[in-house]
């Protein structure tokens, strides 16, 4: 996609999301001129998801590296050092994936703002490190090589969904020095030591490892402990997705909603909302699964919601 195309679709996809926005409001304070439509929760439904879906569209296209010459996709040559705080990170067997959002780069001794994201494999056994901390890693980067073999998996693409190009093998625990502590959101900093806190408390008391793995994987999403076989018997028995997104995971965020909308004193808007008509259910159904990715897009959480989408598939 050219720059010209990415700067005239993100444009025009915020113009729409604004339109859409201002008509919910609308429909919502029942100020739309036809009185036929105010009481409508069918339009209103159509409305939101539709707002929701642009959004996603929107946070998309923002995030496209075209859109900004300091991206690290255009500065990949002579690369000898980089900084970046950590967003996530994830086991896999022998090896930790961290994902780096970049700060700055060295280039023939010299440092320059960049931004991006990095995908850096360390060994789990020299792993000490948590969300929020800023490395300065020593060496270079290279490009997500895409699949080898016809028909197989693309990891180059599903980086790419998410917004990483680069990776980087870590050989030895002196490429990394940790220079502080700047999580980018102080909310998800609390979430992980939430979960951290209550991963200890569960696997304290859950002694079996395989009722351990499965109960901290849906419940608190650490999959750090789902071995091949695990993975394989729940693919068989077609239930993978419930690693990924349960109706648990779903049943909490109703709850949640529900429990906001109560404090903010929408009681009469929550019926309108959220329960509506037989009808209405259905067609938020029928629409739920073609929004999942671009709803997801906007809460900003793609890894979870591309492999569930995958996995469902």
């Amino acid at each position: 996609m050219a720059m010209h195309q990415v700067i005239v679709s993100y444009k025009g996809a915020s113009i729409v999301l604004i339109f859409l926005v201002a008509l919910y409001i609308l429909l919502l304070i029942g100020a739309y001129p036809h009185p036929s439509l105010r009481q409508n929760n069918a339009v209103m439904g159509v409305v939101g998801l539709a707002a929701l879906s642009t959004a996603g569209t929107v946070r998309f296209l923002q995030k496209q590296p075209i859109r900004n010459e300091k991206h690290l996709l255009y500065h990949t040559e002579g690369v000898e050092a980089y900084e970046g705080v950590i967003i996530a990170h994830r086991l896999h067997g022998e090896y930790v994936q961290l994902t780096l959002a970049l700060s700055r780069i060295q280039h023939k001794e010299d440092w320059y703002d960049m931004v991006g994201k990095v995908r850096v494999w360390v060994a789990a056994d020299s792993y000490d490190y948590r969300y929020g901390d800023v490395l300065r890693i020593t060496g270079g980067l290279q490009r997500i090589r895409g699949p080898r073999n016809p028909y197989a998996f693309d990891m180059q693409r599903f980086a790419a969904q998410q917004g990483v190009y680069h990776q980087a093998f870590i050989a030895t625990t002196g490429q990394i020095l940790c220079c502080g502590y700047a999580p980018r959101s102080r909310i998800i900093a609390i979430a992980y030591r939430m979960r951290s806190f209550l991963a200890d408390r569960l696997s304290a008391q859950l002694h079996d490892p395989i009722v351990r793995s499965i109960t901290l994987a849906l419940v608190l999403g650490i999959r750090d402990d789902i071995g091949k076989e695990l993975t394989d018997a729940f693919s068989a028995a077609g239930i993978l997705h419930i690693l990924a997104v349960s109706g648990l995971h779903v049943g909490m965020l109703y709850a949640i909603l529900l429990f906001l909308l109560h404090l903010l004193g929408a009681v009469g808007y929550r019926r309108r909302w959220l329960q509506g008509g037989g009808s209405d259910h259905l067609f938020m159904g029928l629409c739920f699964d073609h929004s999942f990715v671009s709803i997801g897009g906007a809460c900003g959480d793609d890894d979870i919601v591309i492999y569930a989408s995958k996995a469902c598939r």
